[in-house]
C-alpha cells in the first residue's frame, strides 16, 4: 500500500472530517469472504485506467465469493491524494458512485458510521487505474467532500 493507513480492527467512523489526512487515505476491511446470494453491480471490473465518474456496470455473479475492503479519501483542505493498495486475490470490481455504494451498503461493518453514500462519489476530475490485483488512484479533493470506494475482490 502506498498513500494509505490501514485500520485494523476498522475504525469507529468513517463519517465525514473523522479521519481527515492531506497525506494518506483511510483502509480496513470490511466484508469477510461472503458468497453473493445475487448479483452485484459495480462500477468497474475491466482493467485500465479512467475518470473517477465513469461506470461500466457490470456484474459480479451470484454465488461468487467476495471480500470488501473500503477507501476513504477525506483531505482537511483542498488539494490531491494518491495512492495504490495491492491484493493478494483478484480485484473482481470497484464500487465507487453513488447508486452502488448505497446498494452495496450491506457490507457495511456493524458498529461503524459511514458516510451518505450520495454525497462521497468519486468525480470526473478523479483518476483510478484497475489491474489484476492493484488499485491507484489520484483525487481530487475540495468544497468539504470526502471520495469513497468499496474494492471488490475474490476471496
Amino acid at each position: 500500500m502506498t498513500g494509505v493507513t490501514f485500520y485494523d480492527p476498522p475504525p469507529a467512523s468513517v463519517a465525514m472530517n473523522v479521519l481527515e489526512s492531506n497525506a494518506t487515505a483511510s483502509a480496513f476491511a470490511e466484508s469477510p469472504c461472503t458468497v453473493l446470494t445475487a448479483d452485484l453491480r459495480v462500477n468497474r471490473a475491466t482493467p485500465g485506467s479512467f475518470g473517477g465518474g465513469s461506470n461500466e456496470s457490470a456484474l459480479i455473479p451470484a454465488g461468487t465469493a467476495v471480500c470488501s475492503w473500503y477507501l476513504n479519501a477525506d483531505r482537511l483542505s483542498n488539494g490531491r491524494l494518491q495512492g495504490s493498495m495491492t491484493f493478494s486475490s483478484p480485484i473482481l470490481g470497484l464500487i465507487y458512485l453513488s447508486g452502488q455504494l448505497s446498494t452495496s451498503s450491506w457490507m457495511e461493518v456493524p458498529g461503524t458510521t459511514y458516510p451518505s453514500a450520495s454525497g462521497h462519489p468519486f468525480e470526473g476530475n478523479d483518476s483510478l487505474t484497475l489491474s489484476t490485483n492493484t488499485v491507484t488512484w489520484d483525487v481530487y479533493m475540495g468544497g468539504g467532500y470526502s471520495d469513497v470506494m468499496r474494492i471488490i475482490t475474490a476471496c
